[in-house]
């Protein structure tokens, strides 16, 4: 069996240095990459709609009976909202909890 030196295969501190900055570059695009937003066909035959949600995305799948009942339900879920707008939390608070 052959003995392996450690040190030989060690990275060197600039080596280092560079994979340090390169994952910074990289963590820092990635924080500035908008969430995924869109409309797709799913696999079963479904609906999904992605929405951006914290700091990343959601995607909600309903089949198209689904999306007429809610289509239908629109004026209802507008009343319900204004309603209950003081308990309904906004989209700065939402971020900023999740931030925490």
């Amino acid at each position: 069996m052959t003995k392996v030196n450690a040190k030989a295969e060690a990275p060197s501190n600039e080596q280092l240095m560079q994979l340090i900055l390169s994952l910074k570059a990289e963590n820092e695009a990635l924080k500035a990459e908008k969430p995924k937003v869109g409309i797709s066909l799913s696999d079963k035959g479904g609906i999904n709609v992605t929405l951006p949600a914290g700091k990343g995305s959601v995607t909600m799948h309903f089949y198209a009976w689904h999306w007429a009942k809610i289509s239908e339900m629109k004026n209802e879920i507008d009343a319900f909202a204004k309603k209950n707008a003081d308990k309904l939390i906004s989209e700065a608070t939402f971020r900023a909890n999740k931030a925490k």
